[in-house]
């Protein structure tokens, strides 16, 4: 029925039931979330699950840019605008959050940047990107630029697109050893998961170690999109139980800003499995968790899930 969009996204979540990788499911789930207007963080876990699938999605990263306006990350939602802008100058509906950022931008006097380069339409080409390169590191490379975060994330985005994997892996190393610019290792490790670009995310990972608050973030990240992927469709691997496992076991992982959106969305997955009857799949990624009272919200799912899953052998 027309209009019926919590009928649509209750069908949208039975074939996703059956198949999470169903476009059209995924879609018409988020765009009906969006027009239902429900919680900011739900909605973008939709429009994200989409664009997991299908990364150059326009709805979905322009919907995405507006869930981050609401939720005040203004930086964050020109930054998405902008990377719709650079492949398609002339997508309305960007145009239109792009205004609204203008706006925003004029009456908290805070400059958008990286918008306003993409909105005059120009492109970024792997020539030009080489030219900005090669004038980089004429200039000295990575390690100076490191007091420009634009200028940086710039040279890590063209390293990572050109494909120079040694390149790459050095400006990891600067950006580690500088906290101005974990932003931009975040941003890389985004947008390598959405890839599947393995060997810089390994990268990423090997030289966080040398930082326990960037090693944390990356794990969140990771984990945020273990989340948006149903740990592999309901079937985790043995390092995402691990990941897991350790970030629901520290304390911290439930104080810091940085995890709030991470943990809220993961309880909405657990609630969800709980009651989609998945309770070895919760039982399998809750086992080696120690019960503290920062985590019982998660724990009492293991000891709920186990309960039912010893009644059913009965």
């Amino acid at each position: 029925m027309i209009g019926d969009f919590e009928g649509c996204i209750e069908v949208s979540e039975k074939v996703l039931f059956e198949n999470p990788r169903s476009i059209n499911a995924l879609k018409f789930n988020a765009r009906s979330k969006t027009k239902l207007e429900l919680d900011y963080m739900g909605v973008r876990e939709s429009w994200e699950a989409l664009l997991l699938h299908k990364p150059e999605n326009f709805e979905a990263m322009n919907n995405i840019a507006r869930t981050l306006v609401q939720e005040g990350r203004i930086d964050a939602a020109s930054s998405k605008i902008s990377e719709i802008l650079d492949l398609n100058p002339d997508y309305p509906p960007a145009l239109t959050t792009l205004a609204n950022l203008r706006k925003i931008s004029e009456e908290s006097e805070v400059p958008l940047s990286s918008v306003s380069y993409h909105a005059s339409g120009k492109k970024t080409t792997k020539a030009s990107m080489k030219k900005t390169l090669r004038k980089a590191d004429a200039l000295g490379g990575a390690s100076a630029l490191v007091g420009n975060f634009e200028d940086f994330n710039d040279y890590v985005q063209f390293c990572y697109s050109l494909e120079m994997p040694r390149k790459l892996a050095g400006a990891i190393k600067i950006a580690v050893d500088n906290s101005q610019c974990h932003d931009s290792i975040i941003s890389l490790l985004e947008t390598s998961i959405i890839d599947g670009r393995n060997s810089v995310i390994e990268q990423i990972e090997k030289h966080s170690i040398r930082d326990d608050n960037l090693g944390n973030r990356i794990d969140l990240t990771r984990l945020r999109f273990d989340v948006l992927g149903r740990f592999r469709s309901y079937k985790p691997d043995p390092e995402q139980i691990e990941r897991l496992t350790k970030l629901l076991n520290k304390q911290n992982t439930f104080s810091s800003e940085d995890s709030s959106e991470v943990v809220h969305a993961l309880f909405l997955r657990f609630r969800k499995m709980f009651r989609e009857r998945e309770w070895d799949i919760i039982a399998s990624l809750l086992k080696n968790v120690e019960f503290f009272d920062w985590n019982f919200q998660f724990c009492k799912y293991y000891i709920a899930s186990i309960t039912k899953l010893e009644r059913k052998t009965l």
